[in-house]
């Protein structure tokens, strides 16, 4: 009983990840005191010697200390989000202390479930309940499809690699709470990404001749379900799409896509005399200096971005050409490393990875607290998982 508690003390973390974490706008800083707790419990059970085994199983890791004293670097010079530097300091000592044999396939499984069904509750309630803009959630949409698109990948690895029929049950419930949430939330971004993610995780399948029709067909009868039930929410979002694509071509920038190329455009003079490390919180300056130079216009202007919706320039612009390639770093080890593998934790970090790579070229999801943390635990602990090939399910 007395391991059992340590060990649910030391989860904290991850429990708190799938379930309250998706719901409340402070998660992220309430994460902060689980990892605190987490470490203290992990090193009075484990001593020190649970570090030194994660420090040589665990290759990422590296890549996360580097990145996060480059992080502490740049809060101190020129500025830096601290929601960022605090997220990478806590993830990281908390990688440090985490014994990961204490999340396995079964209790993942029932976490997803969890986390799928806390982000449906989420949208649910501020959108059809509440009637509340999506821009005004707790947490913002994108950041909540982001989530919602994890999960729902997490799930659709469990899918495929499901041993029974209460396992094959759950994995499909998680799957159409989660894609139906993204759905809701009208983040077309994020969609997309998880479009494609589906997409390569069954190419990945066939390669290794793991394809079979039962898989596609269950999931392609899922998104049609789906599809039809919020036709209309799916509709209205794709006439505001083709309205913006319009106005676009007739030259008229001051919608959203198009403001956020007039954004992109500004990068070559955004980032001149700071190539190296970037201009930290400085870059706000800059922008005033562009308006009155002229090379901006007012719109964009009184727009204030507090990121560039494209996490490679924001990265360019605010970290420089280092942390332009920590960042794609942080994303192409994981992706290398567990493509060579075939199980639920490879493909489910493929497929977090491959959300959040395409995610960035229109927004900015390590900017934010939620998805940032989401991203640096479940990629940093799964990466490394070994399990044994069993036959699946279906």
């Amino acid at each position: 009983m007395k391991t059992k508690f340590l060990n649910a003390l030391i989860l904290l973390p991850i429990l708190w990840l799938f379930s309250g974490f998706l719901l409340v706008k402070d998660g992220d800083k309430i994460m902060i005191s689980m990892i605190v707790i987490s470490i203290i419990v992990s090193i009075i059970k484990n001593g020190t010697s649970i570090i030194k085994r994660n420090i040589k199983d665990n290759k990422f890791l590296f890549l996360l200390i580097v990145i996060t004293s480059y992080n502490i670097f740049s809060y101190y010079y020129h500025g830096q989000s601290s929601r960022e530097t605090r997220a990478f300091i806590g993830c990281t000592l908390f990688i440090l202390c985490f014994p990961k044999e204490l999340l396995n396939d079964s209790l993942l499984r029932k976490l997803t479930l969890i986390g799928s069904i806390s982000c449906f509750s989420f949208v649910y309630y501020y959108s059809i309940m509440l009637h509340i803009d999506r821009g005004s959630w707790p947490i913002i949409a994108i950041p909540q499809a982001t989530l919602s698109a994890v999960i729902a990948i997490i799930a659709f690895s469990q899918f495929t690699y499901s041993y029974n029929r209460s396992q094959y049950i759950v994995a499909i419930t998680a799957v159409v709470f989660s894609i139906t949430a993204i759905l809701m939330s009208e983040t077309r971004g994020v969609f997309i990404a998880v479009i494609l993610s589906f997409i390569f995780l069954f190419a990945k399948h066939f390669s290794q001749k793991k394809f079979n029709t039962k898989l596609v067909t269950i999931i392609f009868f899922i998104f049609i379900s789906i599809g039809l039930t919020l036709k209309s929410d799916i509709y209205q979002r794709y006439e505001q799409t083709r309205i913006e694509m319009s106005d676009i071509s007739k030259g008229d920038l001051n919608t959203s896509f198009g403001l956020r190329l007039l954004m992109w455009q500004t990068t070559p003079d955004m980032i001149k005399g700071h190539y190296l490390i970037g201009s930290g919180d400085g870059y706000i300056n800059r922008f005033d200096e562009l308006y009155n130079e002229g090379l901006i216009s007012k719109t964009l202007h009184d727009f204030r971005p507090a990121h560039f919706h494209n996490q490679y320039i924001d990265k360019l612009i605010k970290n420089g050409i280092i942390g332009l390639v920590l960042l794609l770093l942080l994303i192409i080890i994981p992706l290398i490393a567990s493509l060579k593998k075939n199980n639920i934790f490879s493909d489910s970090v493929c497929g977090i990875v491959i959300i959040y790579a395409i995610s960035a070229l229109t927004d900015v999801p390590f900017y934010y607290g939620h998805p940032l943390m989401m991203y640096l635990i479940l990629v940093s602990i799964l990466t490394p998982i070994k399990v044994y090939n069993e036959k699946a399910y279906c």
